[in-house]
C-alpha cells in the first residue's frame, strides 16, 4: 500500500528585519501631471513649512544650507569685524554647533580665518562679489 499524496507543507520565509525609520513612508506610484503627489502622515507640518517657505519667497529650490552660509558671511560687518563662534551663531539664529560648522568650512575655503577665539573675514569673500563687478557695463 503507497501512502496518500499530500501536497507538500507550505514553505515559510522570514521575513527581513524591520528598520527603524525616522521619515514616513510613502508608497511609490506613477504619476501624471495631473496627479498630486502622495502626502506621507504628518504632512500638516510639512504643509506648514511649505506656506512658510512660499510666504518668505522660497520655494523648493531653495538650498537652505547655502542661505545660511551666506548669513554667516552677512554676520560680520562694519560693526563686527571679528566675532566669536557664540556671537555669530546669535546673529544668524543658528546654533553654536551650527555656526562652529560654516564658520570652519569658511576657513577651510579660505573665505575667513581664526585668531584666537575670534573669527575674521578674508580679502577672498572680495571675490564673491568681483564677478558681478566685473559684468557691470563701464
Amino acid at each position: 500500500m503507497s501512502p496518500p499524496d499530500r501536497p507538500a507543507p507550505p514553505r515559510r520565509v522570514k521575513a527581513p528585519p524591520r528598520r527603524a525609520s525616522a521619515a514616513p513612508q510613502v508608497a511609490l506610484a506613477r504619476r501624471t501631471p495631473d496627479t498630486p503627489p502622495a502626502v506621507p502622515a504628518g504632512a500638516d507640518a510639512a504643509e506648514d513649512r511649505a506656506s512658510r517657505e512660499e510666504a518668505a519667497g522660497q520655494g523648493r529650490h531653495f538650498i537652505g544650507a547655502f542661505a545660511k552660509g551666506l548669513a554667516v558671511i552677512r554676520a560680520f560687518g562694519e560693526d563686527a569685524s571679528a566675532l566669536t563662534l557664540s556671537q555669530v551663531a546669535e546673529r544668524t539664529g543658528l546654533t553654536r554647533a551650527g555656526a562652529r560648522r560654516y564658520l570652519l568650512t569658511l576657513q577651510d575655503l579660505g573665505y575667513a580665518s581664526q585668531d584666537g577665539r575670534h573669527f575674521v573675514l578674508s580679502p577672498k569673500v572680495l571675490s564673491l562679489g568681483y564677478a558681478y563687478l566685473s559684468s557691470m557695463p563701464l
